[in-house]
């Protein structure tokens, strides 16, 4: 099987030669690219997409390709580097401005946000609402159809698709506020989502036009922000309709979970995603890979190796990492919606 059919095999339920491998080193590539510290075998590679043939990898990822454009911003966004490596984004629109402040951590390689957009909810919330209901967004599809036909039979390109209402509000109020906000600005909140839902769908329509076949919410999923109630009131039916819409067009819709999920099990069953990316197991995550196959018939896994088994060094590394593996994959057997991934 090639890694395309390895991929579309799982997707349909079906078991395949192998267990599909497709490690997301997006991050790790970066950071020892700039560093000039990868592995000997990846020194001549680019980029993360040739780093994982050169891998041998069966590709299922949403990084190598984001054709979802804004196309139409109603503000004059400036930035201003405060020190190296921090940077204040301002946003002018008609009714006032919105700053955020954001770190750049060498370290881990990533960006941190210092200072949310949102601060002051009685004033920001309304400059949302008319910058969200203002925006144009687009799906690139020829940048998505040249990127399929480069991927070829590598594997399958995943369309990282917007979020939840819930996980929208996060990105413009950091997670502490917007939970404030769900709780105490119910109308406003119920205003913003239904104008982000609308956006949201439109995309879709264009999307379907593509060859694309996998979507996946960019959620960071996790209970612990994510409640069972916040979902069930905020984000529960968004997830229903938009699964069912793609489904009606025979696609497959995933959300990116990050954390704690035990919690949002009866929902999960009944909102219709197909599948986890990125799902954590315990001890970060809280519920264990089979488990999570379990949901419902046809439950696709994403995961397996996170932060404890990629770390794993010294001279019993290899024995602990093939231990590992052998009883994380003897409880996924058959292997029919397992993709072995970075969680």
């Amino acid at each position: 099987m090639t890694g395309k059919e390895r991929i579309f095999a799982v997707l349909e339920g079906k078991v395949p030669d192998r267990v599909p491998f497709s490690p997301n080193i997006g991050q790790w590539f970066d950071y020892h690219k700039a560093k000039n510290t990868l592995p000997e075998e990846l020194s001549d590679c680019e980029t993360e997409w040739e780093a994982m043939t050169a891998l041998g990898c069966d590709i299922f990822s949403r990084r190598l390709c984001s054709p979802i454009r804004m196309v139409a911003a109603p503000y004059e966004e400036t930035q201003q580097t405060l020190q190296p490596g921090w940077t204040r984004t301002t946003l002018t629109s008609p009714l006032g401005c919105l700053t955020s402040i954001t770190r750049f951590d060498e370290e881990s390689w990533t960006i941190f946000t210092v200072e949310h957009f949102i601060k002051d909810p009685d004033r920001d919330l309304a400059v949302l609402l008319w910058i969200t209901e203002h925006s144009e967004w687009a799906f690139d599809q020829q940048g998505w159809e040249q990127a399929t036909e480069k991927m070829g039979d590598e594997g399958v390109l995943i369309v990282p698709f917007f979020q939840s209402p819930i996980k929208f509000l996060h990105n413009w109020a950091g997670q502490e506020l917007a939970t404030f906000l769900l709780l105490d600005k119910e109308k406003e909140c119920e205003e913003l989502f239904e104008v982000f839902r609308e956006k949201v769908f439109q995309v879709a329509q264009q999307a379907l036009r593509s060859s694309a076949k996998v979507f996946c919410l960019m959620d960071n999923l996790d209970s612990l922000f994510h409640t069972p109630v916040l979902v069930r009131r905020y984000a529960a039916t968004f997830y229903g309709d938009l699964a069912d819409f793609f489904h009606s067009q025979q696609r497959y819709l995933f959300s990116h979970a990050d954390g704690r999920l035990k919690a949002l099990i009866p929902l999960i069953r009944d909102i219709g995603l197909d599948g986890f990316e990125g799902i954590p197991h315990p001890p970060i995550g809280d519920l264990n890979l089979d488990e999570a196959k379990n949901l419902h018939e046809g439950f696709v896994v994403v995961g397996g190796i996170t932060a404890h088994e990629s770390e794993a060094t010294g001279p019993d590394a290899k024995d602990f990492i093939f231990r590992y593996c052998r009883d994380l994959f003897s409880k996924m057997r058959p292997f029919d919606r397992f993709v072995f991934s970075t969680g």
